[in-house]
């Protein structure tokens, strides 16, 4: 329960799996990290099977890793649902082309935004770099970043098994007691995921890194 003044806000279920996943746009900056690029998914030409709705992809500049969020709620069967489609956005997204496409569509933005230049700048990265920059990362396996609004048993025991590294965010939903109609959410940490799996301990890949993210919805 949350106490705000004199109202109570009790955990409640997301309306949707659309809910969260809108959520975690509006606030990807409060998730990820700053400079968020929003990419609408038709702006690929052909958007692999994976990746056809919503998604967020993000690069980490100061990181050099790249991660595919997927937002889920719980009630959904962690083998039945969420592997199968975790594992088809790996295959999509490690696509030469949609690689392609994403750094094409990357590099766009940052020439038409003048404050994310100004961003990159104080990074100390230059413009002629960012393409390069970008390959580079995006060359690597991508990280896989969970949003959920409860971490269950079985969806920690499958991150233990995957090869890649996997990331796992909470967001949670509250109702204002005698005004259900008024929501608060609440999010995991700002910029840091809040069960990480061991094979991104063992290769030392941190979610706290502020993230140049590229989003699909």
């Amino acid at each position: 329960m949350l106490i705000i003044d004199d109202r109570q806000f009790v955990l409640t279920k997301f309306d949707s799996e659309a809910e969260l996943e809108r959520v975690v746009i509006e606030n990807a900056e409060y998730i990820f990290g700053p400079s968020p690029i929003a990419i609408s998914r038709n702006r690929l030409s052909e958007p692999p099977m994976g990746l056809a709705r919503s998604q967020i992809a993000m690069v980490g500049l100061d990181s050099r890793r790249w991660y595919i969020d997927e937002a889920e709620v719980s009630h959904h069967s962690v083998w039945n649902h969420i592997v199968p489609q975790i594992t088809k956005q790996i295959i999509a997204a490690n696509n030469p082309v949609t690689k392609q496409q994403l750094i094409e569509i990357a590099i766009d933005h940052v020439r038409d935004d003048e404050n994310l230049q100004d961003e990159l700048a104080e990074r100390s990265i230059e413009l002629i770099d960012i393409h390069r920059i970008l390959a580079e990362i995006l060359a690597a396996d991508p990280i896989i970043g969970t949003l959920i609004d409860d971490v269950t048993n079985n969806l920690r025991e499958w991150t233990a098994t995957f090869k890649v590294g996997v990331g796992l965010w909470v967001v949670r939903k509250y109702a204002e007691f005698k005004n259900l109609q008024n929501v608060a959410y609440e999010i995991s940490e700002e910029f840091r995921s809040i069960f990480e799996s061991r094979n991104m301990v063992s290769n030392n890949l941190d979610c706290s890194i502020p993230c140049f993210s590229i989003r699909f919805y």
